[in-house]
């Protein structure tokens, strides 16, 4: 199972519990130089009494018993989960207040459930910046796609027209030669005025 099938499978999850769900979000934090970046966030959408609540995936035990940044998150997160596959992690592996979700069946089983602890105001104000900055940057790449769509479609438009303009013209002189055929005398008398006009 993969990362990004995890990923889905949470947002999912999120979604039947009526939160709002955000995966790879920066923390705001730096380790050697580079940003924290948590696998998902969810919110309760009560914004009096907004609860934020911090997943952080794991496909191997190896990457879980290597990680030493995840405590990192906890700051932003009022509640904080490991999910990964059955038996990667064990309850016994974590501390009381962190919980864990293994991921059984196309769904999130609640193997330990997470203590409450209070975020930190400025942590959780950085996580909702990143939050807003990238949401503005996808509806500008959104934007720009559906502007470059439009363009295709109009210029395909345009070459629909000409393709139409051609094709009565085409059908125009057709018929005219057909009229011309049925009617040789016509044709006659045309050919005489031409030479004439000439």
């Amino acid at each position: 199972m993969t990362e990004n099938e995890i990923i889905r499978i949470i947002a999912r999850d999120c979604r039947a519990k009526k939160l709002r769900f955000y995966a790879k979000v920066y923390t705001g934090r730096l380790h050697k130089g580079q940003e924290r970046i948590l696998d998902g966030m969810a919110f309760t959408q009560e914004y009096a009494r907004m609860r934020s609540i911090g997943y952080e995936i794991k496909v191997s035990r190896a990457d879980f018993l290597q990680d030493k940044k995840w405590p990192d998150y906890l700051p932003a997160c009022n509640s904080f989960y490991f999910v990964c596959p059955p038996g990667i992690i064990r309850p016994a592996d974590l501390p009381p207040d962190i919980g864990l979700y293994w991921v059984e069946e196309g769904g999130l089983t609640l193997v330990k459930r997470s203590g409450r602890r209070v975020v930190q105001p400025e942590d959780l104000q950085n996580v909702l910046k990143s939050i807003v900055i990238n949401r503005c940057e996808t509806e500008r790449q959104k934007t720009a796609i559906m502007t470059k769509r439009m363009n295709r479609v109009e210029k395909e438009i345009e070459e629909l027209k000409q393709k139409n303009h051609d094709l009565h013209k085409a059908l125009y002189n057709a018929q005219e030669d057909l009229y011309l055929f049925m009617h040789p005398e016509e044709n006659v008398q045309r050919k005489k005025r031409r030479s004439m006009n000439e």
